[in-house]
């Protein structure tokens, strides 16, 4: 275990949040482990720092793309 880390867990409205996320967007596949941790960000306040661009369609979400200038 890393005594620094902090690694969120589904609150009691995780099911829901998700659920809205996936039927929202109409999402499948591999874009359903990128809404799981949008609503992770969603359900404690965080924001996403990631180089994928598939966050951006979660407008729910503060996405930061680590790529960018």
């Amino acid at each position: 275990t890393c005594d620094n880390a902090w690694i969120p867990q589904p609150t009691a409205n995780h099911a829901a949040v998700l659920a809205g996320l996936i039927t929202s967007a109409g999402l499948r596949g591999n874009l359903i482990a990128d809404a799981h941790l949008a609503a992770l960000a969603i359900e404690h306040g965080l924001q996403i720092c990631s180089a994928d661009s598939d966050f951006a369609r979660f407008s729910q979400v503060t996405w930061f793309n680590v790529l960018a200038p």
